[in-house]
């Protein structure tokens, strides 16, 4: 009865959705145990959670020896199954747990989001399918936890993030994991319309001369913004030494940066970066200094209106400065309550009056030893004359004005426009100069002009002053259309056009619709009414609708820039690239091509198959006669990321690997990963080889889970967007030896005498064994004794993992507790558990001295020396060659057996061992012995043949058994010549006395092949024969072939030439032959036959002599002993006689043959004894060997020489 154990079941089964699952359970036992499958629930907690039988409706749940198989699963199908098993001996249990799993989805809802700052942002993400392990976030490939801000609810299904910020626009993804697959959504997160904002500025700071020096301005904005730099108030110097720039992030940030190379002292200042849009605009200002003597730019001429105020800066450099100071005259400012001077060298004067105010202005600076730097300044008041006046102010927001006084005196009034270089987008102005009044009757103005809307472009802004020398006065305003002043219109103040209390009109944003006739009227009680009329001609400077934008490209795509300038023709375009001028001739991958438009002017840039170098701003700059304009274009040409460089190896363990890199060049994209591939120095780089993904902020990594003492080859590539890049280079490493992590394994301890015990065991296991096994330490004790181990040192074999130790010394019937440790240069593993093993009271036997007294055909008989240990038995094993080994055991008081009914004629090996209470004792050397007897021996042709003309008998009597019986034998035949045996019988019994070879064919040779066999083997024995013709005579007969005949036709290169040269000499034998027969018997007719003997060697009778015998004498010899009325001479079935009756008939038939042709016998002529009917008499030497092929003829013959 063997109690059931389940062989075969897995711990986990995974199923997809509506697929078949099949639970393994297969158990062996005697009786075959019975199968029951039991189920407990995913979160059953009914029923205490208590397994409970599988209900098997056969259909959709069924059992198949012993396997569960469930078709279609659901997810209630889910949960813990177990296997029981059970016979009448005990029981066994195994556990399953069933996953259902079905594809994953994900959703997240709405996909895209408009936000504005400050406002809460929710998003919610629906997951199908199951199971559902984990659901995250990320914001632009980036995990997002819970903050402050940010919460994630209904078990993280929910994103809500409050007051929102500029940061927490982009991509939001959401992820739905199991341990099978990952799901995934998206939606997209934008902002509203955004004031610009400088995220971050730079900050006042001292350099040495001949430096460099970078400043930098991040600003953010929707749309965005354009950043514009000026120093002290005013452009910066346009020499090789600054480059200004601009680039957009991945995140949608402007950042714009000042480079100044080989930096001097008098290009420190203020430096104010602005950042501007549609919205709104923002700057920063701070103060470079640069260590040297002072230094004053210039500052040119300034204009200031009578009345107003004047403010200036003084441009100076250098570092440190001791003072700054304004001097007019020699008379160090302020000299008056209306001058102020600051600090950093800024000049204020507060109602200008031409007459105190105009004239020169120095700045001054000093440092305090000795170095002063100087630069003048001019001042020009102007002051209105005229009734009508108009003015264009010299800065942003400054109003073009006209003004009447009375007509007292007029000038010619010259009126230009012109744009600034985008101190916001799109701003126009008005510069005027002269005295600043118009001719009585009709003035012009003219205005530089824009777009009226702020989508459109802002215009500049136009103010035009009437006013009168009397009062009370009443004024209005009049607008006619463009043309001559025909019929006029009444202009009501709107968000563009305003009248002043003083009569001024201001225009708003000019347009070229706002070109036209104007005229100012003044009336009161005094008649007539005053009137002026004043022309406004606007013309439009070079623009462009947009200031920036951005192009992402991939390396290897052609890219077109096009920019669209407006304004008044001819408008003149240029490109730069990185600020400096494009050379089309010289980058014959650039193309330009200019077309003119009725509206507009189009330049478009081609650029063939884009690569890293294309990545630049590039600028298209438009100009006419009225002003200038430029639009940049951002082109990021994106690529594959370069190979990560510098791969530098930090640390080694034996099982990990740290190390890092310098991160490459990105390919104008965000990488997303890294990935660290490794592989043992003898493989190959696969794609499937081993790797490590890392996240992109990380430069280094640590790579676990490795091999002690083995070579890996590592490398990194970088993976952005667009796919992998190149690896780095492979860097080779060779890990640590570690200690054996496990004890050794299958030990199996046993006394082997009462003084040693003999301890087996095995290395760890190779797949827990991390470096190679040096040695072990064996460690013993006596048990329970509280005593420390002792330990011996023992080298691996390295034959294998199997391994073997005797402990001797050791007390006699005595307990002792051992324990094992592998150990290699790293250090010993964990000890194995206690094993107590006990000696032997009494040592086992050594081995008996054994010898073979005697043997016979069937038996053995053994005979052997006891040891002088006492002995409680023996065990005897023997068995015959090939075979397998037998036991017989033996009482410990006998010291012989005879080993009975054993093959006769057959080798035996045989052992024997000796054994006690203590144990077996060692083998015995094995002896070999053979019992007695042979194969058995082929009888002579004449003892086993008779021979018929239609068959043949075989004596089997004749056959010698060799000392064992004959089983059986084997015959077959053919006719001489033929390839294939004819099968008389393969299973003949040796109890048959004669067999008969039946339907031969009369006058025919035929080969016998016979074999016998017996225990002791087989003999094979071939005879030649012929039979009878059907008269009774004989054949002719054939040259024989002797025994060696197959073997001798194997080689057929030595047998051709042999047989020709002795078909020759044969033939020349037969002719001889023939020629002397004719002469010896031409006196009577004789008949001579002639035969071949066993072989060639074979042809020189006994007797030395030759007989010739006389047919006539022959013939009554042959015919005296049978019935004389038969006519014929030999009959086909001769009478049945004895074998004695035979062989005397036969030797006297010979005897009067011979004395017939005594006569014809010469010297030197012999009969053949092999080959003639008298050979096969009988003689005192006894028959033919068991190999000579012999031949029966009814006459004697002439053997030729």
């Amino acid at each position: 009865m063997v109690p059931p154990r389940i062989t075969h079941r897995l711990g986990q089964v995974t199923a997809l959705e509506h697929t078949e699952a099949v639970l393994p359970c297969v158990a062996q036992g005697y009786p075959l145990p019975s199968y029951q499958w039991l189920r407990r629930r995913d979160g059953d907690s009914s029923g205490g959670g208590r397994p409970r039988p599988v209900p098997l409706d056969g259909a959709r749940v069924s059992m198949s020896s012993g396997n569960l198989v469930i078709r279609s699963v659901v997810a209630d199908d889910a949960g813990k199954y177990y296997c029981l098993v059970n016979n009448s001996a005990r029981q066994d249990r195994a556990e399953t747990e069933l996953v259902v799993y079905a594809p994953l989805r994900a959703t997240v809802s709405p996909a895209r989001v408009s936000a504005s700052i400050g406002h809460t942002l929710r998003l919610n993400c629906s997951a199908a399918g199951y199971p559902v392990r984990e659901l995250s976030w990320t914001k632009d490939a980036r995990p997002l936890y819970a903050s402050e801000r940010v919460k994630l609810l209904f078990d993280d299904q929910v994103l809500v993030v409050n007051a929102v910020k500029r940061q927490d626009r982009g991509m939001y993804q959401c992820f739905v994991r199991n341990q099978f697959e990952v799901a995934q959504a998206a939606a997209e997160v934008i902002l509203n319309d955004e004031p610009p904002v400088l995220e971050s500025v730079f900050s006042e700071s001292i350099h040495k001369p001949g430096g460099s020096v970078s400043l930098r301005c991040t600003a953010t904005g929707n749309p965005l913004p354009q950043v514009t730099w000026d120093l002290d108030g005013r452009h910066l110097p346009e020499t090789i030494r600054y480059r200004v720039g601009d680039y957009v992030t991945r995140d949608n940030r402007v950042v714009s940066y000042v480079n100044i190379s080989s930096v001097r002292p008098e290009d420190g200042g203020v430096y104010r970066c602005r950042a501007a849009n549609d919205v709104g605009s923002v700057a920063h200002v701070a103060r470079v200094n640069v260590y040297g003597p002072p230094a004053i730019r210039p500052m040119g001429n300034v204009t200031a209106l009578s009345g107003g105020s004047l403010v200036v800066h003084c441009p100076v450099g250098g570092y440190p400065l001791t003072v700054i100071r304004w001097e007019r005259e020699g008379r160090t400012l302020p000299s008056g309550h209306r001058q102020l001077v600051h600090a950093n060298g800024t000049l204020v004067l507060s109602e200008v009056n031409r007459k105190a105010d105009e004239g020169t202005y120095e700045c001054v600076a000093e440092n305090g030893r000795g170095d002063v730097a100087r630069r003048p300044l001019h001042v020009h008041v102007m002051v209105i004359h005229s009734r009508c006046s108009s003015k264009r102010l010299e800065a942003p927001g400054e109003k073009a004005t006209g003004g009447r006084e009375g007509i007292r005196e007029w000038a010619p009034l010259s009126v230009s426009s012109r744009r600034e270089a985008r101190p916001e987008p799109k701003a126009r102005a008005l510069s005027a100069s002269g005295p600043f009044a118009f001719p009585r009757n009709r003035q012009q103005f003219l205005a530089g002009g824009g777009k009226r809307r702020r989508k459109e472009g802002g215009g500049g802004t136009a103010r035009t002053l009437c006013a009168t020398g009397s009062s009370p006065t009443h004024l209005r305003s009049s607008l006619a259309s463009p043309g001559p002043l025909v019929e006029s219109q009444t202009i009501i103040s709107n968000p563009y056009i305003q009248i002043l209390e003083n009569g001024s009109l201001v225009l708003r944003e000019i347009g070229l619709k706002d070109a036209g006739e104007y005229m100012c009227q003044a009336t009161n009680n005094v008649k007539p009414s005053l009137s002026e009329v004043v022309k406004l001609r606007v013309h439009v400077p070079a623009f462009f609708k947009s200031q920036f934008s951005s192009q992402n490209v991939q390396k290897g795509e052609d890219v077109r820039i096009r920019c669209e300038a407006f304004g008044e023709k001819p408008i003149n375009i240029t490109w730069t690239k990185d600020r400096q001028v494009l050379n089309f001739q010289a980058e014959n991958r650039y193309k330009e091509t200019t077309t003119t438009l009725p509206e507009h002017v189009v330049s478009e840039i081609h650029v063939k198959s884009a690569d890293r170098r294309d990545s630049s701003l590039f600028t298209c700059m438009a100009s006419n006669a009225y002003g200038r304009d430029e639009t940049n274009f951002q082109v990021v040409v994106q690529e594959k990321p370069d190979s990560p460089r510098n791969l530098n190896i930090k640390e080694v363990t034996s099982q990990s690997v740290t190390m890092s890199w310098m991160q490459p060049y990105s390919g104008n994209l965000p990488l997303t990963s890294y990935i660290v591939q490794y592989k043992r120095d003898s493989e190959q780089w696969t794609p499937d080889v081993m790797s490590v993904r890392n996240s992109p902020s990380d430069l280094s990594v640590v790579v676990r889970n490795l091999n002690p003492v083995t070579t890996y080859n590592f490398r990194v590539v970088a993976e952005n967007a667009l796919g992998h890049g190149n690896p780095s280079e492979v860097v080779s490493v060779i890990t640590k030896e570690e200690a054996p992590s496990n004890p050794p394994t299958d030990i199996k301890i046993e006394p082997s005498s009462s003084k040693s015990i003999k301890i087996k065991w095995k290395a760890p296991p190779s797949e827990e064994r991390r470096s190679p096994v040096k040695g072990y330490y064996l460690g013993y004790k006596l048990h329970r004794s509280g005593e420390q181990y002792v330990y011996k040192t023992l080298e691996s074999s390295r034959s294998g993992d199997a391994e073997e130790f005797t402990l001797g010394n050791l007390r006699r019937n005595t307990e002792y507790s051992i324990r094992l440790q592998a150990f290699n240069s790293a250090g010993s593993g964990p000890a194995s558990e206690e094993i107590v093993a006990k000696t032997l009271e009494h040592d086992p036997p050594s081995p008996p001295l054994i010898r073979v007294q005697s043997t016979t055909a069937t038996s053995v008989h053994l005979l052997w020396e006891p040891p002088d240990i006492p002995v409680t038995g023996y065990i005897l094993h023997y068995k015959e060659e090939q075979n397998d080994w037998v036991k017989q055991h033996v009482p410990g008081n006998q010291q012989s057996i005879v080993l009975e009914n054993l093959r006769c004629g057959t080798r035996y090996q045989l052992y024997m061992e000796a054994f006690n209470d203590a144990g077996k004792g060692d083998p015995t050397q094995v002896l070999s012995v053979k019992t007695e007897g042979t194969a058995p021996v082929a009888p002579d042709k004449s003892s086993f043949l008779a021979v018929n003309s239609t068959f043949v008998l075989l004596h089997l009597g004749a056959w010698y058994s060799g000392g064992c019986h004959i089983s059986f034998f084997v015959a077959q035949y053919k006719p001489k010549g033929e390839a294939e045996w004819t099968l008389i019988s393969n299973n003949v019994q040796p109890q048959t006395e004669t067999l008969m070879v039946p339907q031969l064919s009369p006058g025919t040779w035929y080969n016998l092949l016979m074999t016998a066999h017996n225990d002791a083997g087989s003999t094979d024995a071939e005879f030649v024969f012929a039979t009878y013709t059907e008269t009774g005579g004989t054949v002719p007969p054939l040259v024989s072939v002797n025994s060696e005949e197959r073997r001798f036709y194997r080689h057929l290169g030595i047998v051709v030439p042999v047989a020709c040269s002795a078909v020759i000499v044969l033939m020349v034998s037969l002719v001889v032959c023939l020629l002397y027969s004719r002469t010896c018997c031409r006196a009577r007719s004789r008949v001579i036959y002639e035969t071949a003997g066993e072989d060639d060697r074979s042809r020189t009778s006994k007797t030395g002599s030759r007989d010739m015998v006389d047919m006539v004498l022959l013939s009554k010899k042959l015919h005296s002993s049978f019935d004389e009325t038969n006519a014929k001479s030999f009959y086909p079935s001769p009478p049945r006689l004895t074998q004695q009756q035979q062989s005397q008939q036969t030797q006297q038939q010979c005897l009067s043959a011979a004395q017939s042709a005594g006569q014809l016998a010469t010297a030197g002529q012999e009969f053949d004894d092999a080959n003639s009917d008298c050979d096969s008499v009988p003689s005192n030497g006894g028959g033919e060997g068991q190999h000579r092929h012999h031949h029966t003829y009814d006459v004697p013959f002439h053997v030729r020489r």
